[in-house]
């Protein structure tokens, strides 16, 4: 019966919508012209009607795989007028802040912007209050929030007629509604995300703000969002948890080993954080290490199993429950088609009230890796 429900519910998700949504994606680099621009590009939500991208060189790359009609700009002040103003904008540039209110002031309140939100803990007051002044509507993107979907259902977070239940299939001995909820109680949780081999993505040669921006850089800003905001959105962490041990590293200067951060113009490379929420631990640790291989997991034990996801994209979670059934989850589409199926429900009001384009969690996650820093400072110091 699971694999029936699953054919059905696949077979409904590929169904032709007949009311598209227009898309202006706003930065052609690595991830707007690898991920984005292709995913929307043939999408049956979505329909790519611009591309803005400074860098003209990047602009004339993707130019040609652009569809019929779909016109470019250099900047968010060449949109041509006609544009319409109901467009969702893609933010997939560097620095988003600026952007945003570009296009704000261009009449533009629908977007998409890719982690991390802002670029700098202390801008995320800035872009609340800008938003809210400016009625945005703004869905917070995250390829991990998506590869946490099976977790979510697992968790409660996901219901049944939940248009999100369409994007995870599942196969073994539960029923969709043993799956929804089957943890119970939580008493743990950990996540793992390893960046090893070239030193991760973005790789640290060809990134060097990485190591030396004290406002951008540090595993902290880059990693912390995926670890973090995952788990904020599953319901297992918030910015008030306590935080019972903490430990930051840095790289030495040949990349070949670690030493303890001892100042704070030192940026970390590598995190491990021990908090309590809601008397349950949850363990955290990421960063990028001088080794091949790398693990990127997260596990969560409930009083009823636990359930275990491989977070490279195109793997499964298992669900195990205590009386010994087991349960393979995994997303019945591509990370890139996930988003941007969510992203249209998003928009189009399909999805939840209290769903809110994940906006509270990639939050939260700034600002928590913000007062992990500053509990390692204030432990360290004395």
């Amino acid at each position: 019966m699971q694999q029936v429900f699953y054919l059905f519910r696949k077979a409904h998700f590929q169904l032709k919508e007949t009311a598209m949504l227009n898309a202006i994606v706003v930065g052609a680099g690595f991830a707007g012209s690898t991920h984005w621009i292709p995913a929307i590009t043939k999408s049956n939500q979505w329909e790519l009607i611009g591309v803005v991208e400074s860098n003209v060189r990047r602009l004339a790359e993707v130019s040609h795989s652009l569809p019929k009609g779909c016109w470019t700009a250099e900047s968010v002040r060449a949109i041509p007028d006609a544009a319409p103003k109901d467009a969702v904008a893609w933010v997939v540039t560097p620095d988003h802040l600026p952007v945003v209110k570009d296009l704000a002031a261009a009449g533009f309140t629908r977007m998409v912007i890719e982690k991390p939100l802002v670029a700098r803990e202390r801008e995320v007051g800035d872009f609340l209050t800008f938003a809210g002044v400016h009625d945005l509507k703004v869905y917070a993107l995250d390829h991990y929030l998506q590869k946490a979907l099976p977790v979510f259902l697992v968790l409660n977070r996901i219901s049944e007629h939940d248009p999100h239940v369409d994007l995870v299939s599942f196969r073994g001995e539960h029923s969709l509604r043993e799956i929804i909820g089957a943890l119970g109680e939580i008493e743990g949780a950990s996540l793992v995300n390893v960046e090893a081999g070239e030193l991760g993505i973005p790789y640290l040669d060809q990134h060097p703000d990485y190591e030396r921006d004290l406002e951008t850089g540090g595993a902290i800003r880059d990693l912390g969002p995926h670890a973090f905001a995952p788990l904020i959105a599953a319901g297992l962490l918030h910015t008030g948890a306590p935080i019972h041990d903490v430990s930051l590293a840095r790289l030495v200067r040949d990349w070949r080993t670690f030493v303890p951060v001892r100042k704070r113009d030192e940026l970390e490379m590598w995190v491990t954080v021990l908090f309590e929420h809601v008397g349950r631990s949850v363990n955290v640790s990421f960063g990028k290490v001088p080794m091949k291989g790398g693990e990127r997991s997260l596990t969560v034990r409930g009083k009823n199993g636990f359930c275990f996801l491989a977070l490279p994209r195109n793997r499964d979670a298992v669900l195990m429950t205590n009386d010994g059934r087991t349960t393979r989850l995994a997303l019945a589409v591509s990370t890139n088609d996930a988003a941007v199926a969510e992203v249209g429900w998003y928009f189009e009001g399909r999805l939840p009230a209290s769903f809110d384009g994940y906006l509270h969690a990639a939050c939260r996650a700034i600002e928590l890796g913000h007062l992990i820093r500053e509990a390692y400072f204030k432990e360290s110091l004395r």
